[in-house]
């Protein structure tokens, strides 16, 4: 039988047990043999790569490889750091500058799985920046071994329930954290809204809002949401408080609390103003409510005087409008003359109820 000799592109090949023959074989002096370096053995491979996935197929190399090619498998690897050291001296008007160079070596544990566990948390903070939805990560896999093969860390894995929990249970944490080091001892505000979420349950958000002086900016950023039974003004202080409590943030800092207009929230402000007055002389800053809701309820009792008049009368001046270039063109020349912003009337819906604002 004539020899056969390894060829490089053999190293890129599945062996057939789930792993590339570059995990565990590599080349030596003799050109006819690989060396596995799990088994610590020669692979004479005069079959050809048969020698290969035959040796892998072995028992004694699956042992091996279920061991020491896990990807959660600790290894060693050293990394290498230079330093440099700058000596300058002066004699009369001459500078002379000499540098001396360090060089040396760290050992430190690494395992495949750390590659894995990056590009996924990668992933999911790209999610969460770009506002993707969660089920565009089902099957996400396969269409990255498509676009990248051989470029995909092994173990790598995605779904939308494991994006969820890389989110809330990896990511999250680490951000709050970084959220009360940045607050510090800084003075805020808290933010809350409570409301029916879709699964038909009541869910109370709490944001804060504070100035960072190590980002020179106000930061608005989310600090707890509370799922609760009844939203009574007593259960929504309660659970506001333990908000910032929970938090490590002193209640003597909060300035001012923002709300929508209810009636139950203005009792929830009251309540916890009462508690500021334990902690410090000066009561919370009152600037109001949104007035949003109180804007929106006039607009409807206008709606009920003047009946569907005044939804019909919105849905002709658009229709007026809509594939009239011409009318456009006067239209803001009038505009112009009278020296007011340029705006385009935009389309009725039943949702938008405040139609002629712009948007």
């Amino acid at each position: 039988m004539p020899k056969c000799n390894a060829r490089d592109d053999w190293f890129f090949k599945d062996d057939m047990q789930g792993n590339k023959v570059s995990d565990w074989g590599r080349k030596t002096d003799c050109s006819s043999e690989i060396f596995c370096s799990i088994c610590i053995c020669t692979v004479d491979v005069k079959k050809g790569f048969q020698s290969l996935t035959q040796h892998a197929a072995t028992k004694k190399h699956k042992q091996n490889a279920h061991i020491k090619l896990n990807i959660k498998q600790l290894k060693l690897t050293t990394s290498t750091n230079t330093t440099i050291e700058n000596n300058s001296r002066i004699e009369d008007t001459l500078v002379e500058k000499s540098s001396k160079s360090t060089t040396f070596s760290t050992v430190h544990l690494y395992s495949i799985s750390d590659q894995s566990v990056v590009a996924e948390l990668i992933w999911a903070l790209k999610v969460v920046s770009s506002n993707y939805s969660f089920a565009s990560s089902d099957g996400i896999v396969e269409v990255f071994k498509t676009m990248f093969p051989n470029a995909i860390p092994k173990g790598f894995s995605m779904s939308r329930s494991k994006l969820t929990y890389l989110i809330t249970d990896a990511l999250g944490p680490y951000f709050r954290e970084e959220l009360i080091k940045d607050i510090a001892n800084e003075y805020f505000s808290i933010i809350f809204d409570e409301t029916t979420n879709s699964g038909g349950n009541k869910e109370l958000q709490v944001l804060i809002r504070y100035y960072s002086t190590s980002k020179c900016k106000i930061i608005t950023q989310h600090l707890q949401t509370v799922f609760i039974g009844k939203a009574t003004a007593d259960i929504l202080s309660e659970k506001i408080v333990s908000a910032v409590e929970n938090s490590n943030l002193s209640l003597s800092k909060l300035l001012m609390l923002g709300s929508d207009g209810p009636n139950v929230n203005k009792k929830v402000a009251r309540l916890i103003n009462d508690q500021i007055l334990h902690c410090r002389s000066k009561n919370l800053i009152n600037i109001g409510t949104c007035s949003i809701h109180t804007i929106h309820n006039a607009f409807l009792k206008g709606i009920d005087k003047f009946g569907e008049n005044a939804e019909q009368l919105i849905i002709s001046i658009y229709y007026y409008f809509k594939g009239w270039p011409t009318r456009w063109e006067e239209f803001e020349t009038i505009l112009d003359k009278l020296k007011l912003p340029i705006r385009r009337f935009i389309k009725h819906v039943p949702s938008r109820w405040l139609t002629l604002h712009d948007c």
